[in-house]
């Protein structure tokens, strides 16, 4: 079978050692090899499994503790009454077959690209991009044609990317059933001589309705929270503005900064704004600063501005959607104190 290493590769070389999935065989048993050698999974398709069943049962996944789906739903045109059902499918066939107490479903409408990213304890072990659709016919019969690869900067940038340009996201089950709701209440009005293609049957009012409440949940008035890991938290200040892109928001919070050796004992880095969560970033690696390139800002300017030579940056990708989904938006402003200027504070290191 396909040969994973546990762990990926950080060599500049190895962008380039592409594995074929033609060559091990149809997309259904490579992935499923995958499945059971990794604990996270995204998966990223804009068409799907009529039943999620005929993968899902196919394998023993018990050993999959986090379960992503990224996919479209149009609000209009082909498959208007079809996908809500296929996304209900999802939640609960995924429920009963992994681990995943929570399966998560973001949506992303313009999707085209197909995607797989797989990891072990909280490293990235391998991705494939591929023509495969997330389907029978994608997966078994079609001639499909797509990539593996373990060089892990390549994967944590595409991932960063696809996360990035989700127009919704963390779609609950209750919102699911609205959907299906809606889609139901309409089945009627098609028929063999009127498809329903170019009519609005409500499916975007329900996904601006989740989406409010989304950010209803990233309120300034949200109570304080404990952060229970390994941490630094990083205070943004002048770096911060209201439409930072996700990049722009990973450079600010990644360097430079003035911080002691207590930075290798940290797992997770916070980007704080006036006391509030803004993002959460896994740490890979600290380096010296204005070792990695910066895309969005000028640093000569910074360095300008600071020694840098005694100051640091990390180089890190988003942490998992679990830990992003307990922080995100919530209030740490109990823990600094007033009058405080040190942009860094470390917890639980």
């Amino acid at each position: 079978m396909i040969p994973i290493d546990n762990h990926t590769k950080t060599n500049p070389q190895s962008s380039r050692n592409l594995i074929s999935i033609c060559d091990y065989g149809n997309h259904f048993d490579v992935l499923g090899y995958l499945f059971k050698n990794a604990d996270s999974v995204t998966i990223a398709s804009p068409y799907l499994f009529s039943d999620f069943a005929m993968f899902f049962e196919s394998f023993e996944l018990k050993n999959i503790q986090e379960i992503t789906l990224i996919t479209t739903l149009n609000v209009e045109g082909e498959n208007l009454l079809i996908k809500p059902f296929l996304l209900k499918n999802f939640l609960e066939v995924a429920s009963k077959n992994t681990s995943s107490k929570t399966p998560i479903i973001h949506l992303n409408q313009k999707l085209h690209g197909k995607l797989y990213f797989f990891k072990k304890d909280g490293e990235n072990i391998a991705l494939i991009v591929t023509s495969a659709n997330f389907t029978n016919n994608g997966l078994r019969h079609n001639n499909e044609y797509g990539f593996l690869t373990q060089d892990n900067e390549t994967i944590s940038e595409l991932y960063s990317k696809l996360i990035a340009n989700n127009d919704y996201e963390n779609i609950t089950e209750n919102t699911i059933v609205d959907l299906c709701k809606a889609a139901q209440e309409n089945e009627h009005k098609q028929t063999k001589k009127i498809k329903i293609n170019n009519i609005d049957i409500g499916l975007k009012s329900i996904l601006e309705k989740h989406s409010k409440k989304k950010l209803s949940q990233l309120n300034p008035n949200s109570p304080p929270t404990e952060i229970s890991e390994s941490s630094i938290l990083i205070r943004l200040n002048r770096l911060y503005y209201e439409d930072i892109t996700p990049e722009e928001l990973y450079e600010a919070t990644r360097g430079i900064w003035k911080v002691g050796d207590r930075r290798n004992d940290t797992q997770y880095a916070f980007s704080i704004y006036k006391g509030y969560i803004k993002e959460v970033y896994k740490i890979i690696k600290w380096h010296p600063a204005c070792t990695l390139e910066y895309k969005t800002r000028n640093m000569q300017i910074a360095v300008q501005e600071v020694d840098h030579t005694k100051r640091w940056e990390f180089e890190g990708e988003l942490a998992s959607e679990e830990i992003r989904e307990k922080y995100r938006g919530k209030s740490v402003q109990h823990l600094f104190k007033h009058g405080a200027s040190n942009p860094i504070m470390y917890i639980n290191c």
